[in-house]
């Protein structure tokens, strides 16, 4: 599973719309759109705010832990 699919399950099971999601981590809601359906990367400190945001690691977000 990649990035993108982890990000969307995560924010799911959060009960997080894009919206706030994008509100927590200072970006639009068509840039975590576009992470999400996996056109677009963030960069290294907003992958670490939607970490924070999200409560997990960004070595979960990024696939590399279980």
């Amino acid at each position: 599973m990649g990035f993108n699919q982890i990000l969307k399950e995560t924010r799911e099971s959060k009960n997080l719309s894009l919206s706030q999601l994008a509100e927590k981590v200072g970006v639009t809601k068509q840039a975590l759109h576009g992470y999400e359906k996996g056109f677009l990367t963030p960069r290294p400190i907003v992958l670490v705010e939607i970490a924070k945001a999200l409560e997990v690691s960004t070595d979960y977000l990024l696939g590399m832990e279980q």
